[in-house]
Protein backbone atom coordinates (compact mmCIF):
# COMPACT_ATOMS: atom_id res chain seq x y z
CA UNK A 1 0.00 0.00 0.00
CA UNK A 2 1.19 3.30 -1.08
CA UNK A 3 -0.41 6.75 0.21
CA UNK A 4 -0.07 10.68 0.99
CA UNK A 5 -1.72 13.19 3.03
CA UNK A 6 -0.96 16.54 4.33
CA UNK A 7 0.21 16.64 7.40
CA UNK A 8 0.14 20.87 8.46
CA UNK A 9 3.43 22.23 8.72
CA UNK A 10 6.74 20.70 9.57
CA UNK A 11 9.90 22.37 11.36
CA UNK A 12 13.23 21.56 12.13
CA UNK A 13 12.72 19.07 15.35
CA UNK A 14 9.34 17.58 15.23
CA UNK A 15 8.92 13.86 14.89
CA UNK A 16 6.70 11.95 12.30
CA UNK A 17 5.13 8.17 13.75
CA UNK A 18 2.85 5.77 11.98
CA UNK A 19 -0.24 4.24 14.21
CA UNK A 20 -1.79 1.14 13.09
CA UNK A 21 -4.94 -0.29 14.56
CA UNK A 22 -5.69 -3.65 13.70
CA UNK A 23 -7.19 -7.01 14.92
CA UNK A 24 -5.36 -8.13 18.14
CA UNK A 25 -1.97 -10.59 17.62
CA UNK A 26 -1.84 -9.26 13.73
CA UNK A 27 1.38 -8.18 11.77
CA UNK A 28 1.94 -5.43 9.79
CA UNK A 29 4.88 -4.70 8.46
CA UNK A 30 6.32 -0.83 7.75
CA UNK A 31 9.23 -0.93 4.76
CA UNK A 32 11.24 1.95 3.55
CA UNK A 33 8.92 4.78 5.37
CA UNK A 34 10.10 8.22 3.78
CA UNK A 35 9.25 12.25 3.84
CA UNK A 36 9.27 13.86 0.85
CA UNK A 37 8.52 17.58 -0.32
CA UNK A 38 5.96 17.95 -2.65
CA UNK A 39 6.11 20.29 -5.40
CA UNK A 40 3.24 21.60 -7.39
CA UNK A 41 0.82 19.49 -5.94
CA UNK A 42 2.38 16.05 -6.91
CA UNK A 43 5.30 14.15 -5.10
CA UNK A 44 8.59 14.26 -6.77
CA UNK A 45 9.52 10.10 -6.49
CA UNK A 46 12.62 8.35 -7.68
CA UNK A 47 13.58 9.17 -11.47
CA UNK A 48 10.79 11.58 -12.09
CA UNK A 49 13.40 14.52 -12.55
CA UNK A 50 15.21 14.39 -16.09
CA UNK A 51 17.35 16.67 -18.05
CA UNK A 52 14.31 17.57 -20.57
CA UNK A 53 12.60 18.91 -17.19
CA UNK A 54 15.02 21.15 -16.36
CA UNK A 55 14.83 24.46 -17.85
CA UNK A 56 18.31 25.84 -19.65
CA UNK A 57 20.19 28.40 -17.74
CA UNK A 58 17.79 27.58 -14.07
CA UNK A 59 20.90 25.91 -12.33
CA UNK A 60 23.02 28.40 -10.71
CA UNK A 61 26.39 27.83 -9.31
CA UNK A 62 25.47 28.40 -5.88
CA UNK A 63 22.81 25.13 -6.33
CA UNK A 64 25.62 22.89 -6.53
CA UNK A 65 27.61 21.33 -3.10
CA UNK A 66 30.82 22.26 -3.32
CA UNK A 67 33.16 19.41 -4.66
CA UNK A 68 30.33 17.39 -5.83
CA UNK A 69 30.87 17.60 -10.19
CA UNK A 70 34.09 16.04 -11.03
CA UNK A 71 35.18 14.85 -14.27
CA UNK A 72 33.55 11.41 -13.68
CA UNK A 73 30.08 12.93 -13.67
CA UNK A 74 30.72 15.24 -16.93
CA UNK A 75 29.94 13.26 -20.43
CA UNK A 76 32.54 13.37 -22.46
CA UNK A 77 33.07 15.93 -24.92
CA UNK A 78 29.88 17.72 -23.40
CA UNK A 79 32.03 20.88 -22.63
CA UNK A 80 33.19 22.84 -25.95
CA UNK A 81 35.69 25.63 -26.66
CA UNK A 82 32.85 28.55 -26.84
CA UNK A 83 31.29 27.41 -23.40
CA UNK A 84 35.06 28.24 -21.77
CA UNK A 85 35.68 32.12 -20.40
CA UNK A 86 39.31 32.19 -18.49
CA UNK A 87 40.05 35.53 -17.44
CA UNK A 88 43.22 36.93 -15.89
CA UNK A 89 42.92 39.08 -12.87
CA UNK A 90 43.39 42.51 -12.93
CA UNK A 91 46.03 43.65 -10.78
CA UNK A 92 45.33 47.17 -11.80
CA UNK A 93 41.56 48.22 -12.19
CA UNK A 94 40.24 50.53 -14.83
CA UNK A 95 38.76 53.38 -12.42
CA UNK A 96 35.38 50.58 -11.15
CA UNK A 97 32.32 51.79 -11.37
CA UNK A 98 33.42 55.50 -12.00
CA UNK A 99 35.65 55.76 -9.25
CA UNK A 100 39.41 56.28 -8.77
CA UNK A 101 39.87 53.18 -6.30
CA UNK A 102 43.25 51.77 -6.21
CA UNK A 103 44.80 54.84 -7.43
CA UNK A 104 45.79 58.36 -6.09
CA UNK A 105 45.01 60.89 -8.74
CA UNK A 106 43.59 64.05 -9.18
CA UNK A 107 40.86 64.77 -12.00
CA UNK A 108 37.30 63.36 -12.58
CA UNK A 109 36.57 60.04 -13.81
CA UNK A 110 34.63 60.55 -17.14
CA UNK A 111 32.98 58.36 -20.14
CA UNK A 112 31.93 56.18 -18.02
CA UNK A 113 34.73 54.89 -15.69
CA UNK A 114 37.05 54.37 -18.94
CA UNK A 115 39.19 57.64 -18.68
CA UNK A 116 40.55 60.20 -16.35
CA UNK A 117 40.57 63.43 -17.12
CA UNK A 118 43.87 65.28 -15.92
CA UNK A 119 43.86 68.79 -15.75
CA UNK A 120 47.10 71.41 -14.23
CA UNK A 121 47.35 71.52 -11.33
CA UNK A 122 45.76 68.84 -10.28
CA UNK A 123 46.90 66.47 -12.90
CA UNK A 124 49.52 63.53 -11.31
CA UNK A 125 48.26 60.31 -10.61
CA UNK A 126 49.74 57.42 -8.70
CA UNK A 127 48.32 53.32 -8.60
CA UNK A 128 48.27 51.27 -5.32
CA UNK A 129 51.45 49.45 -5.34
CA UNK A 130 51.35 45.73 -6.66
CA UNK A 131 53.79 42.48 -6.54
CA UNK A 132 56.06 42.18 -9.73
CA UNK A 133 57.72 38.89 -8.72
CA UNK A 134 60.86 38.20 -10.13
CA UNK A 135 60.11 35.51 -12.41
CA UNK A 136 57.05 37.05 -13.92
CA UNK A 137 56.15 38.87 -16.97
CA UNK A 138 53.12 41.70 -16.55
CA UNK A 139 51.13 42.88 -19.23
CA UNK A 140 50.74 46.74 -18.90
CA UNK A 141 47.78 48.66 -21.33
CA UNK A 142 46.52 52.03 -21.09
CA UNK A 143 46.02 54.91 -23.88
CA UNK A 144 46.65 58.07 -23.80
CA UNK A 145 45.36 61.72 -25.27
CA UNK A 146 46.17 65.00 -24.94
CA UNK A 147 43.19 67.98 -24.66
CA UNK A 148 45.98 70.86 -25.12
CA UNK A 149 47.69 72.19 -27.84
CA UNK A 150 51.64 71.20 -26.52
CA UNK A 151 54.64 71.40 -28.01
CA UNK A 152 58.11 70.79 -27.50
CA UNK A 153 58.76 68.93 -23.63
CA UNK A 154 55.49 70.05 -21.67
CA UNK A 155 53.93 66.82 -22.54
CA UNK A 156 52.58 63.84 -19.97
CA UNK A 157 54.83 60.44 -19.36
CA UNK A 158 53.72 57.21 -17.52
CA UNK A 159 56.24 54.95 -15.74
CA UNK A 160 56.79 53.44 -12.41
CA UNK A 161 57.83 54.28 -8.91
CA UNK A 162 59.82 56.98 -9.30
CA UNK A 163 63.12 56.71 -7.66
CA UNK A 164 62.99 52.69 -7.89
CA UNK A 165 65.84 51.67 -10.50
CA UNK A 166 64.24 50.13 -13.42
CA UNK A 167 66.02 48.54 -16.41
CA UNK A 168 64.73 50.52 -19.84
CA UNK A 169 63.95 48.49 -22.79
CA UNK A 170 62.54 50.07 -26.03
CA UNK A 171 61.06 48.40 -28.91
CA UNK A 172 63.18 48.94 -32.28
CA UNK A 173 60.13 48.99 -34.74
CA UNK A 174 62.11 48.04 -37.61
CA UNK A 175 64.19 45.12 -36.07
CA UNK A 176 60.95 43.45 -33.92
CA UNK A 177 63.31 43.60 -30.90
CA UNK A 178 63.54 44.71 -27.24
CA UNK A 179 66.61 47.19 -26.86
CA UNK A 180 68.39 47.83 -23.53
CA UNK A 181 68.56 51.77 -23.69
CA UNK A 182 68.92 52.33 -19.66
CA UNK A 183 70.11 50.31 -16.81
CA UNK A 184 69.27 51.03 -13.38
CA UNK A 185 67.19 53.83 -14.23
CA UNK A 186 65.34 55.53 -11.34
CA UNK A 187 63.51 57.60 -13.65
CA UNK A 188 61.83 55.16 -15.93
CA UNK A 189 59.02 55.69 -18.24
CA UNK A 190 57.31 53.30 -20.79
CA UNK A 191 56.14 56.34 -22.65
CA UNK A 192 57.27 59.78 -23.03
CA UNK A 193 56.37 63.42 -23.63
CA UNK A 194 52.61 62.49 -24.88
CA UNK A 195 51.21 65.77 -26.65
CA UNK A 196 48.99 64.40 -29.41
CA UNK A 197 45.12 64.83 -29.93
CA UNK A 198 44.27 62.20 -31.41
CA UNK A 199 44.00 59.04 -28.81
CA UNK A 200 46.52 56.22 -28.57
CA UNK A 201 46.22 52.75 -27.16
CA UNK A 202 49.81 51.09 -26.05
CA UNK A 203 50.32 47.23 -24.74
CA UNK A 204 53.86 46.87 -23.22
CA UNK A 205 55.01 44.92 -20.54
CA UNK A 206 56.79 44.96 -16.75
CA UNK A 207 59.06 42.11 -15.68
CA UNK A 208 60.31 40.42 -12.76
CA UNK A 209 64.05 41.02 -11.83
CA UNK A 210 64.55 36.96 -13.30
CA UNK A 211 62.95 37.72 -16.33
CA UNK A 212 64.81 37.65 -19.93
CA UNK A 213 63.59 40.96 -22.09
CA UNK A 214 62.97 37.85 -24.92
CA UNK A 215 60.37 36.47 -23.05
CA UNK A 216 58.25 39.54 -23.28
CA UNK A 217 56.90 39.30 -26.50
CA UNK A 218 55.81 42.11 -28.55
CA UNK A 219 54.07 45.63 -27.83
CA UNK A 220 50.98 46.46 -29.31
CA UNK A 221 50.58 50.55 -29.75
CA UNK A 222 48.60 52.46 -32.82
CA UNK A 223 51.19 53.86 -34.39
CA UNK A 224 54.97 54.59 -34.52
CA UNK A 225 55.45 57.70 -33.59
CA UNK A 226 56.22 57.24 -29.71
CA UNK A 227 59.02 55.21 -28.65
CA UNK A 228 57.52 51.91 -26.55
CA UNK A 229 59.40 50.66 -23.50
CA UNK A 230 59.04 47.85 -21.81
CA UNK A 231 60.28 48.29 -17.60
CA UNK A 232 62.25 45.67 -15.84
CA UNK A 233 62.73 45.18 -12.03
CA UNK A 234 66.52 45.06 -10.96
CA UNK A 235 68.03 43.59 -7.58
CA UNK A 236 65.86 42.45 -4.29
CA UNK A 237 63.06 44.72 -5.71
CA UNK A 238 59.88 43.09 -6.13
CA UNK A 239 56.64 45.83 -6.13
CA UNK A 240 55.78 48.75 -8.08
CA UNK A 241 53.34 51.49 -8.96
CA UNK A 242 52.25 53.31 -12.12
CA UNK A 243 52.66 56.71 -12.36
CA UNK A 244 52.44 59.82 -14.07
CA UNK A 245 55.19 62.55 -14.77
CA UNK A 246 55.70 65.81 -16.17
CA UNK A 247 58.75 68.70 -16.87
CA UNK A 248 57.82 71.99 -15.20
CA UNK A 249 56.19 75.25 -17.36
CA UNK A 250 52.91 73.29 -18.44
CA UNK A 251 50.05 76.33 -18.95
CA UNK A 252 47.40 76.50 -16.80
CA UNK A 253 44.10 74.17 -17.65
CA UNK A 254 46.23 71.74 -20.19
CA UNK A 255 44.49 68.54 -20.00
CA UNK A 256 44.75 64.88 -20.64
CA UNK A 257 43.46 61.75 -20.70
CA UNK A 258 44.29 58.47 -19.37
CA UNK A 259 42.07 55.78 -20.57
CA UNK A 260 41.44 52.44 -19.12
CA UNK A 261 44.67 51.48 -17.91
CA UNK A 262 45.35 47.78 -16.61
CA UNK A 263 47.80 45.57 -15.16
CA UNK A 264 47.99 41.62 -15.83
CA UNK A 265 49.63 38.95 -14.67
CA UNK A 266 50.66 36.74 -17.81
CA UNK A 267 49.70 33.51 -17.73
CA UNK A 268 47.55 33.78 -15.02
CA UNK A 269 44.00 33.53 -17.46
CA UNK A 270 45.46 30.35 -19.41
CA UNK A 271 43.71 26.44 -18.70
CA UNK A 272 46.86 24.13 -17.75
CA UNK A 273 46.33 20.24 -18.38
CA UNK A 274 48.57 16.91 -17.80
CA UNK A 275 46.54 15.31 -20.61
CA UNK A 276 44.75 16.66 -23.62
CA UNK A 277 43.14 14.62 -25.95
CA UNK A 278 42.97 16.29 -29.63
CA UNK A 279 42.15 14.69 -33.09
CA UNK A 280 43.40 18.20 -34.29
CA UNK A 281 45.61 20.76 -33.35
CA UNK A 282 45.00 23.74 -35.02
CA UNK A 283 45.69 27.69 -34.25
CA UNK A 284 45.05 30.52 -36.15
CA UNK A 285 48.20 32.80 -34.38
CA UNK A 286 50.03 30.96 -31.77
CA UNK A 287 53.44 30.38 -29.94
CA UNK A 288 54.28 26.73 -29.29
CA UNK A 289 57.00 25.24 -27.54
CA UNK A 290 57.24 21.73 -27.46
CA UNK A 291 54.87 18.67 -27.30
CA UNK A 292 55.89 15.49 -25.53
CA UNK A 293 53.31 12.35 -26.01
CA UNK A 294 52.78 9.03 -24.04
CA UNK A 295 56.20 7.82 -25.74
CA UNK A 296 58.15 10.14 -24.44
CA UNK A 297 58.54 11.34 -28.03
CA UNK A 298 59.06 15.19 -28.49
CA UNK A 299 58.02 17.24 -31.17
CA UNK A 300 58.99 21.03 -31.70
CA UNK A 301 56.59 23.64 -32.43
CA UNK A 302 58.64 26.54 -32.00
CA UNK A 303 59.07 27.24 -35.93
CA UNK A 304 56.83 25.36 -36.74
CA UNK A 305 54.78 27.09 -40.65
CA UNK A 306 51.25 26.15 -41.31
CA UNK A 307 51.19 23.30 -43.72
CA UNK A 308 54.20 21.87 -42.48
CA UNK A 309 54.66 18.21 -40.97
CA UNK A 310 56.29 18.44 -37.48
CA UNK A 311 59.45 17.29 -36.97
CA UNK A 312 59.41 13.97 -34.53
CA UNK A 313 62.76 14.35 -32.19
CA UNK A 314 62.30 10.88 -30.97
CA UNK A 315 63.09 9.83 -27.46
CA UNK A 316 65.04 12.59 -26.42
CA UNK A 317 63.77 12.20 -22.49
CA UNK A 318 65.47 9.32 -20.64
Amino acid sequence: MRDNFTPGTFKEGDEFYIECTVAAKSQVYVKNAFIRKKNAGNLIVDGAITAQKIAANSIEGDRIKANSLDAAKIRAFSIQTENLNVLARRIIDPFVEGTKEGWTAGGTVTGLGRALLLTTPNHNFLSNVFEALPNDVYEFKFGLQSLSALSGSLGLYIGLTSGQPFNVYQYNFTSKTWVLSASNNTNAYFVHNYITAARKYFKTYILGSNVDIADAGAPSYTDTAYAVCSLKLTGAYTSCRIRSGYNSGQPANTSWYLIQPQVYKIGEGKIVANQILVNDLMAVSSVFGKIRNKMRQEYDFTNAKPNLYIKNYGNKYP
